[in-house]
């Protein structure tokens, strides 16, 4: 327990005590009782706190801020020295990962992030959005439709699964999948589960169940019924499902789904995944599943591999 000064305007100078992580002060003044209880822990850091004066026995009430606290055994009261998490925590650099489950790429620059999401001081916003629109904003063409990067493409996914430990198995006729059928009702049926919760836990979940769909079960992904298939895997309740399935077509969720794709396109996409790193008010763009070293070097932190649970310091 330590004593102190309490200067208050248009007051005398009281005695308070403060104890504990409280201050409690009361003082009779003839039959005029005066308490002063803080609205939050001193914890030694009462300059401009705020606190209730309460006068009498009524329910009289004002608050006042502290002026001046001068403590009379400074030195034993120990100020809490600031903590360098605090600051870090503050200071999250947002990430927005734009992504569409037709693409492959996506679905491991999706797993990665995730994976980061906690390691790193970073803020993961998740953007499903088309990439179909993307290409056609940009005026570019899927490396599908080029036949020597098409025959590369099955290979090197095949390389990547085991490398990013994400079931990536291509479909049985992956140029009907991708551009007969696309995910053009996938994508606004993640743009209406995000409305819907408000954040991005279910979205994550869905989102990874329809590219287990695609690219690991061989299976649709534009039907209801598909739709409704990967949401019971990813945990939504019967009523939510039926909720979502009548929302994903409304002209709402289509704006919405355009909107986010012009976004990207704003960006300079040109492709997906796009990861827009906002650092300093400055949004520094990464394109593709193999910058994410050079992109934790942007935000300060350190790349541990695709699989950063399984990585060990070098003794």
């Amino acid at each position: 327990m330590t004593m102190g000064i309490m200067k208050l305007q248009g007051m005398n100078t009281a005695k308070i005590q403060h104890v504990g992580m409280g201050v409690r002060r009361e003082l009779n003044n003839g039959d005029m009782n005066t308490r002063i209880t803080s609205t939050r822990p001193a914890a030694g850091r009462l300059n401009s706190d705020t606190v209730t004066l309460v006068v009498g026995k009524g329910d009289f009430s004002t608050s006042f801020t502290f002026l001046q606290m001068i403590t009379s055994d400074c030195n034993k009261t120990k100020q809490r020295a600031p903590d360098p998490a605090d600051s870090k925590m503050t200071s999250k650099k947002v990430v927005e990962l734009f992504y569409d489950v037709v693409s492959p790429y996506s679905w491991l620059g999706f797993e990665v992030m995730c994976r980061y999401r906690n390691l790193w001081n970073i803020d993961l916003k998740l953007r499903p959005a088309l990439l179909g629109g993307v290409m056609q904003g940009s005026d570019n063409k899927p490396p599908a439709m080029v036949q020597n990067k098409f025959l590369y493409m099955d290979k090197d996914l095949r390389r990547l699964a085991g490398y990013f430990d994400v079931p990536l198995q291509p479909p049985s006729d992956p140029f009907e999948a991708m551009f007969k059928k696309g995910s053009l009702p996938a994508m606004r049926f993640l743009t209406a589960v995000q409305e819907r919760e408000g954040r991005d836990t279910k979205v994550e979940q869905v989102s990874r169940e329809l590219w287990r769909r695609i690219w690991s079960e061989d299976k649709d992904i534009t039907e209801p019924g598909s739709l409704s298939e990967a949401a019971v895997k990813a945990g939504l309740s019967e009523s939510e499902i039926k909720e979502l399935l009548e929302l994903y077509t409304s002209p709402k969720m289509k704006d919405k789904l355009k909107s986010a794709t012009q976004d990207a396109l704003d960006y300079g996409a040109f492709g997906f995944p796009l990861l827009v790193c906002h650092v300093n008010s400055k949004a520094e763009v990464f394109f593709g599943s193999d910058r994410f070293e050079l992109m934790a070097h942007c935000i300060g932190e350190k790349w541990l591999g695709p699989q950063p649970e399984k990585a060990h310091p070098k003794l």
